[in-house]
């Protein structure tokens, strides 16, 4: 499923916060219905891009779905989520 305009924001977002040198960004994923692998995909290089800048990377308010997603992707040790 494409991304819906809220989760698009919510990710670029996050995305600016981390490129402005901020070292923990919470990214509320309460608005995402139906997450894809498009999704988890977009989240891992979001972790990447936070990591290399030495930024903590939180998934807030995250459905079953998205996180048994990220849980098959073997993300769920590397995105923290807060559940």
């Amino acid at each position: 499923m494409g991304e819906t305009p809220a989760v698009t924001a919510v990710l670029a977002d996050a995305e600016h916060r981390i490129r402005t040198g901020e070292r923990f960004v919470r990214c509320d994923l309460g608005s995402v219905a139906n997450a894809g692998l498009d999704l988890v995909d977009r989240l891992a290089r979001l972790r990447l891009d936070a990591r290399r800048r030495h930024c903590r990377l939180e998934i807030r308010t995250a459905d079953a779905e998205l996180v048994e997603l990220l849980e098959l992707a073997g993300l769920d040790g590397v995105v923290l989520i807060e559940r």
